[in-house]
């Protein structure tokens, strides 16, 4: 039986090319906007950098934490906390901040500058969390510091010049509080439980239907340690592949959120774009070669270049 195949009316295809090029537009709008601000953007700043934070006692023996913000950097009013080292909130006061309309948490409160968090006098150590970004730029992860325990005189006189400091306990990253708990075997096995956790996030999602095929396709023949071997091999080749770009990242010294929000980058993405949906329209077909077609169609079958295959699927199911 013949297959209908879709008409498409000049006014169909009008309102298409309308939507696309209204869609261009605001896209090329955004990425002129991006290269017009970002003229004078320099590389990111390293967190300690950017949000300096110092840590006082008030005249009234309140705690007060300040931060130096960098210029073209802030701080999300919204996300400062302190909390206890046995994780019990501890209550703040902020002073109100400017709206900004984020694209990744909406409408927010931001300071430039400088910015300031009171809180009443807490006993032993406290964790600070706070977190920023960079304008046209990066935004850096939650930021923790701890705080270690000072002794605080009952009334500090107001003559004092200075408020005494309190003492910022070093911060060490994941990886180094890691490897200082366990050497290298806690390192890997952690990268091992986290990489086990990633394989519930919905981006592996569409992995699932690809190796199941692959496995469909032995039969009758697959037993339990074939699967599992067949698997562990994809899961390996996968893992390899985003490891070598990994490896060109760090080679090339690069910002990747940096240089995927360039201008050069969205108009290659909008070309992309636009050619894709004129194939949909029928104006060109895309389509393998054809004797990479009958390999890949082959892959999984019968007992030999199986491991190949699936070593094949997983290197290039990014």
């Amino acid at each position: 039986m013949k297959q209908p195949s879709l008409i498409y009316t000049p006014r169909a295809l009008g309102l298409f090319f309308l939507r696309l090029a209204l869609s261009l537009s605001l896209l090329f709008a955004q990425a002129l906007s991006v290269q017009a601000r970002s003229g004078s953007l320099s590389a990111p700043l390293p967190v300690a950098e950017a949000f300096r934070m110092t840590a006082s006692v008030d005249g009234d023996g309140s705690r007060l934490l300040s931060w130096d913000i960098a210029e073209g950097y802030y701080l999300y009013r919204e996300f400062f906390k302190v909390e206890t080292s046995d994780g019990k909130a501890v209550a703040i006061t902020t002073q109100p901040g400017v709206t900004k309309d984020d694209p990744t948490f909406g409408s927010v409160e931001i300071y430039y500058d400088e910015a300031q968090v009171a809180f009443a006098a807490v006993e032993g150590s406290l964790v600070v969390t706070y977190q920023g970004c960079q304008d046209y730029g990066i935004c850096y992860p939650p930021v923790q510091e701890a705080l270690s325990a000072v002794e605080v005189a009952a009334q500090v006189p107001a003559t004092v010049g200075a408020p005494p400091q309190l003492n910022l306990a070093g911060d060490e990253g994941m990886l180094e509080g890691l490897q200082a708990r366990g050497g290298v075997a806690l390192v890997l096995a952690g990268f091992l439980f986290f990489g086990l956790l990633l394989a519930f996030t919905p981006c592996m999602f569409p992995m699932y239907p690809i190796l199941a095929g692959l496995l469909t396709r032995q039969g009758a023949e697959l037993t339990a340690r074939r699967g599992a071997a067949l698997s562990g091999v994809y899961v390996l080749a996968m893992a390899s592949a985003f490891g070598l770009l990994g490896v060109a990242a760090a080679w090339s010294g690069q910002n990747l959120q940096m240089v995927l929000q360039s201008p050069a980058a969205l108009y290659t993405v909008a070309a992309i774009f636009a050619l894709l949906a004129l194939s949909n329209f029928g104006a060109f077909e895309l389509q393998l070669p054809a004797a990479w077609t009958s390999k890949l169609s082959g892959v999984g079958k019968g007992s030999r270049g199986t491991f190949t295959g699936a070593a094949a699927l997983g290197f290039t199911s990014l």
